[in-house]
């Protein structure tokens, strides 16, 4: 990973490019590698678990919508949570 300086021309660049990807971030311009999926298969438990998160993420997305549907203007419970952490944090404690 590199940073490169905010007047270099990769300050207009973002995306992947092949295999390097630039990222702006707020310490800058980031260059690195692109990720890879392993193709090796996950264990049992650890895929229940990959699972299980993307059904709490559906669920979060889900009432985030349905909230600024209702609740047009209203972004966050407390200041710094999410109604989307908090529906996701909900549907993970649950058995």
């Amino acid at each position: 990973m590199a940073l490169a300086s905010k007047s270099s021309i990769l300050a207009s660049l973002t995306g992947a490019f092949g295999e390097i990807v630039v990222r702006h971030t707020r310490y800058g311009v980031v260059v690195s590698k692109r990720p890879h999926r392993r193709k090796r298969k996950l264990p049992k438990a650890q895929q229940e678990t990959c699972d299980r998160f993307k059904e709490a993420v559906a669920y979060g997305k889900k009432v985030l919508a349905e909230f600024k549907r209702k609740h047009p203007g209203a972004k966050t419970v407390k200041k710094g949570k999410s109604i989307y952490h908090l529906a996701v944090a909900e549907y993970l404690r649950r058995d």
